[in-house]
């Protein structure tokens, strides 16, 4: 075949090695010892004439041709590495590019995702606040039935007493018995009372009975010999039963000196321990009237009956001032666990 046929065939798709089962790196007696064998094995005589064979054995005859001339071999050597780079660089763009492709989609996928569980997340969120509001409502609900209940039987029981009921002290949840079964406390708040929270407080004093409910609150106060104000916790522990207030003021003392629990408690007394009555500061002799401070003489009331308006009023206005100090302590705790939230 003519050296310019050949050149036609310099750029054909067709690897000339593979045709001849030989590799790029084959002399020349291997090419043509490859091209015989191959020759050989699909010539038509052999394999039949077919158009299929017959195709094949001329592009078997024109591979051994180009790789035969050596001008033209290397012309046709220098064209198939370019095609091989060719292919290397349209594969590594392709796999680059499906890479890429493979991150893009990843990466929608991954947001649809955290997408879905944000929708989730805020859902829930939003189910729970409204969950919590309406259990809200519902308390503050029963709370005021409950005090207008103990209002109008505070009434009922101020109207049986006397005829003339004073002014209805603040309507409180606490009630004569909630005092007697209650106890205080009082501690220094530092590193060593950090976790003394209204759980932590509640379990240690179950150690001593059921409690029914506890109060706590933190106030700076002035301490003797401290130049700055020190922060310190008080508390209300309200027992199921007045066994388990009477114990833990009993029991305190020893407690705070064997057991480290207690130590770090500086106070637990009752709740309702009456104060000491002011000593006048001018004592009375007989037929002397008592002076008040401005030097005049108080005036006094006996209207009514001493029995109905004297002890009695005296005793409810002791209970009534004991369930107002409770009340009002509640009251400081629930301000600051709003204040918090």
């Amino acid at each position: 075949m003519a050296n310019d046929d050949l050149k036609q065939h310099i750029t054909s798709s067709h690897d000339f090695y593979a045709l001849l089962n030989i590799p790029s790196t084959a002399s020349e007696a291997e090419i043509r010892s490859g091209w015989r064998k191959t020759a050989l094995k699909h010539h038509p005589d052999k394999v039949g004439a077919t158009p299929e064979a017959l195709e094949k054995f001329h592009l078997l005859q024109i591979a051994f041709d180009v790789l035969s001339d050596e001008s033209t071999k290397e012309q046709y050597d220098n064209a198939r590495r370019a095609l091989e780079q060719k292919a290397q660089r349209s594969s590594a763009y392709d796999e680059q590019r499906k890479a890429m492709i493979d991150k893009l989609e990843k990466g929608e996928r991954d947001h649809k995702r955290k997408r879905t569980e944000l929708d989730e997340e805020e859902d829930k969120f939003q189910r729970e606040l409204a969950r919590l509001a309406a259990d809200g409502k519902r308390r503050r609900e029963e709370r005021t039935e409950k005090m207008r209940l103990e209002a109008l039987e505070e009434e009922r029981r101020w109207a049986e007493r006397s005829t003339a009921p004073p002014t209805p002290a603040p309507v409180s949840n606490a009630t004569i018995e909630d005092a007697e079964r209650s106890v205080t406390l009082r501690f220094r708040r530092d590193e060593k009372t950090a976790h003394l929270d209204r759980d932590a407080v509640q379990a240690l004093f179950s150690h001593f009975g059921a409690v029914e409910h506890t109060l706590l609150r933190d106030k700076k106060r002035k301490v003797d010999g401290e130049k700055h104000k020190i922060l310190y916790c008080s508390g209300l522990v309200v027992f199921s039963s007045i066994m388990g207030a009477h114990a833990a003021v009993a029991d305190f003392p020893k407690l705070k000196e064997n057991d480290a629990r207690y130590a770090i408690l500086e106070e637990v007394d009752w709740a309702d321990r009456p104060k000491e009555p002011k000593t006048p500061s001018v004592p009375l002799t007989p037929g002397t009237p008592a002076t008040t401070d401005s030097g005049k003489v108080p005036k006094f009331s006996f209207k009514g009956s001493a029995k109905s308006k004297g002890a009695a009023s005296a005793e409810d206005e002791k209970a009534r001032l004991r369930a107002a100090e409770i009340e009002r302590i509640r009251r400081e705790d629930e301000e600051a666990d709003a204040a918090e939230a």
